[in-house]
């Protein structure tokens, strides 16, 4: 499988597991040693997962699909997490510095 292959199908279970954390996270937060376990394991084995595979893309591929990486990593942030709640905002664009 092609680096960019293994990093659209990391970036496919990443947004899954997220999707998913999302749409119960009301429900896993009650169980605060489950939702840590949870938090932890998120971690492990998606979040980690796509940064590796981003970082061994090449740098044209890099530009190319930078704005579907750095949107999910942008939502990640605490600080990003906070605007977003207490402004309901969107983000709506997102660019790679070089």
């Amino acid at each position: 499988m092609s680096n960019i292959q293994e990093f659209k199908e990391a970036h496919k279970r990443f947004t899954e597991a997220l999707n998913y954390i999302i749409k119960n996270e009301m429900k896993l937060k009650q169980d605060k040693i489950h939702w840590e376990r949870i938090k932890s394991n998120f971690y492990n084995k998606f979040e980690k997962v796509l940064d590796e595979k981003w970082q061994a893309l090449p740098e044209a591929e890099k530009d190319r699909l930078a704005p579907l990486y750095l949107h999910y990593k942008a939502q990640q942030d605490e600080a990003v997490k906070q605007v977003i709640q207490v402004f309901n905002a969107k983000i709506t664009k997102v660019s790679r510095e070089k």
